[in-house]
């Protein structure tokens, strides 16, 4: 009874601070839900929204104040209060910019795909088709895409799993530049522990590097980190002159040369 549609097409919101400046355009929108729910300010008031065309473009201002680093734990809050209001989110076909000239920084993402619903726990898929990162100091690049799934809880205590994959990479360093490089990540975070689980890690480069493992950090104020790695270094002498610019000033001068292999933990 009562159903409730909606429909927008070509939208176009600015936001403007002193952080920068915010673009925001919406090709198509499209929401069914209820509305006697809506009337009687029932939760939520959409059984789903799917938004096609997204475009965020967001300028950081020339003088603007550096910000702190950011609480996962209340980004995802917000991201679950958003959704109270609509059951199931699909946002396709999108696009992201994010310019930060003072750190010298360039982040686009195009082909965005993003799923997220709302039960106990908040569940989110991303897949991003096309990611471009640019970096001035040191001069690098990256281009990539990314498959990204998380579940987080709506109550506390506070607890995080997910896992990342990096795929289809390229990467430009000043002296090298590798076609095929991939990443992945499963991890998880129990706020009530103050608890960091790496279950799985993979680092490939390939023909050069390949580091994998686990790990765990206890964080509070002593902290503890406790890593369990393998790692291979194909070409050691290739890998100095290749993460140069990363290493220490005197390091490139020694010569090295073969391969190595190394397992065990680090804490």
């Amino acid at each position: 009874l009562f159903p409730l549609r909606v429909e927008a097409d070509s939208v176009k919101v600015v936001f403007v601070s002193k952080l920068g400046r915010a673009d925001v355009l919406v090709g198509r929108a499209e929401a069914s839900g209820s509305l006697r729910r809506l009337i009687n300010n029932q939760k939520p008031f959409f059984d789903s929204l799917t938004i096609s065309g997204l475009k965020l473009e967001f300028a950081e201002a020339p003088n603007a104040t550096p910000s702190g680093p950011v609480n996962i734990r209340d980004l995802a809050r917000m991201v679950s209060g958003y959704l109270e209001y609509v059951s199931d989110l699909a946002v396709k076909d999108s696009s992201f910019h994010l310019s930060l000239p003072a750190k010298g920084m360039d982040l686009s993402a195009a082909g965005i795909d993003l799923k997220a619903a709302a039960t106990d726990k908040t569940a989110l898929g991303l897949i991003v088709t096309g990611l471009d990162f640019r970096n001035n100091k040191p001069r690098a690049t990256l281009a990539a895409g990314i498959r990204c799934e998380a579940a987080w809880t709506r109550s506390d205590p506070f607890s995080l799993e997910g896992n990342l994959d990096l795929t289809a990479s390229s990467v430009s360093l000043p002296e090298k530049q590798w076609e095929g490089p991939g990443f992945s990540l499963k991890a998880g975070f129990q706020a009530d522990e103050r608890s960091v689980a790496v279950s799985a890690f993979t680092l490939n480069v390939p023909d050069l590097v390949v580091l994998s493992g686990l790990g765990r950090a206890e964080l509070g104020k002593n902290a503890v980190v406790t890593i369990s790695s393998r790692l291979n270094i194909k070409n050691i002498e290739l890998a100095k002159k290749t993460f140069a610019p990363f290493l220490p000033p005197d390091l490139p001068a020694f010569s090295v040369s073969g391969s190595l292999q190394w397992e065990g933990d680090v804490r």
